[in-house]
């Protein structure tokens, strides 16, 4: 358990906190942070750990490892009941201090560590280490050519997790685990890919669990060094879609700060969703600093997309305004994404049509049924059945928004 609100200083008060040791028992080793050492370089997700040997656990509330980064409350963490360290995750490209999020400057920074009991008051000494972030690439190349490359025989493996809300409420979250192989290599560098969603892959609709109806089968398409990719014959026979898309790199050798136009592909997957395309025009990818991701010197890529496109809801298409970001960490050296995130939004440019998410009366049927073959009144995870189901409830289910992270882990 850790905590990160200021509420943990209004329960015991901060004076309260630094006030007096408590009574340390002889048994306790001496507070001290194992990780990360003195002095050393660290990036991205920094694990900060103190021996649970130095905190005692007490009944019924354990004692704390109060965290401060530069003298600024981070976070507090209960002792666990096992293990051999009290862990906190500072994570030096997201959040740095309870005041918001943002990125931890590079240089050096102070980590400091007290244990304090259940009184409030601290137990045993304070520690101290320094540590230099090092986020950015510290040489950077002048410009840089941004080109998929391809190896025949290497699998890359993502693992794409999905959240969707409206209404403010969790409709739909996956995890999709992802293996991409490059099969061949032709001419122009075009690769030959097959992308095959893994069994272990899960999502849920309104909390309920449901198959990945193509979890095991593969598909295979070319995909030129840019990114765009040409569908292959199954895709062409079946309709099948890949579930990752990648963003597609500018022409030729671009610079900080320069930005070209390219097609977004983004793939929800909610309700059947795999393709949703914005135009070249409605695009802008911008070139922002080289950074570290994942111990691997990246391209950090910013995108912003505005427009309309049809998409299809079960068998309905209709207009949606589609309006968001991605930011993609793309490994310039090897040419693969290490990290991508869409934060986006859709919402029917025309309400008054059809295939609009979760729309029409509770119960009735949804975009593709003739009548609603799962009737149950109130039931939201069913076709028709509900505020956000297929076709059923109220609110304004026209709109929805998404969160999507695609990592590559292997």
């Amino acid at each position: 358990m850790q905590v990160r609100l200021s509420g943990f200083f209004s329960k015991f008060g901060f004076i309260g906190l630094l006030a007096g040791l408590a009574g340390t028992a002889s048994a306790l080793a001496p507070v001290s942070i194992i990780s990360p050492a003195p002095d050393s370089v660290v990036r991205g997700q920094v694990r900060i750990r103190v021996p649970t040997s130095a905190v005692p656990l007490t009944s019924p509330t354990p004692a704390y490892v109060v965290i401060f980064i530069d003298d600024k409350f981070e976070a507090a963490v209960a002792r666990p009941r096992t293990g051999n360290a009290v862990t906190y995750v500072w994570d030096t490209k997201a959040s740095s201090s309870i005041l918001g999020s943002q990125q931890v400057e590079d240089g050096k920074h102070e980590i400091k560590v007290m244990v304090v009991g259940q009184n409030g008051q601290q137990i045993g000494r304070t520690d101290r280490v320094e540590v230099f972030v090092q986020n950015n690439v510290r040489t950077p190349p002048s410009q840089v050519n941004l080109r998929y490359r391809f190896n025949p025989g290497v699998q890359n493996t993502y693992v794409k997790r999905i959240q969707i809300r409206q209404n403010d409420q969790d409709v739909y979250k996956a995890r999709l685990v992802l293996k991409r192989s490059v099969d061949d290599v032709m001419p122009g560098s075009v690769g030959m890919v097959r992308e095959r969603i893994d069994r272990d892959s899960a999502q849920s609709d309104q909390g309920q669990p449901i198959p990945f109806p193509t979890a095991g089968q593969s598909v295979t398409f070319n995909q030129l060094p840019n990114g765009s990719y040409i569908p292959g014959l199954k895709m062409r026979r079946t309709g099948m879609r890949p579930a990752l898309y990648m963003p597609i790199l500018p022409a030729g050798p671009v610079k900080v700060g320069q930005t070209w136009t390219g097609a977004v592909h983004l793939a929800p997957m909610f309700q059947g969703i795999d393709n949703v395309t914005l135009p070249a025009e409605s695009t802008k990818h911008t070139l922002e600093s080289f950074e570290w991701q994942n111990n691997v010197p990246t391209a950090k890529i910013t995108t912003t997309f505005n427009g309309n496109t049809t998409v299809v809801v079960q068998g309905a298409p209709a207009l949606y305004n589609v309006n968001g970001t991605r930011t993609t960490y793309f490994d310039w050296r090897n040419g693969r994404v290490i990290k991508m995130i869409d934060d986006y939004a859709l919402a029917a440019a025309n309400t008054t049509g059809g295939g609009v998410f979760g729309t029409g009366t509770t119960g009735s049927a949804g975009p593709g049924y003739s009548s609603n073959p799962y009737a149950r009144s109130g039931a939201s995870s069913y076709p028709g059945g509900g505020a956000s189901g297929y076709g059923g409830g109220t609110g304004d289910s026209s709109f929805m928004k998404v969160n999507s992270v695609t990592q590559l882990t292997g």
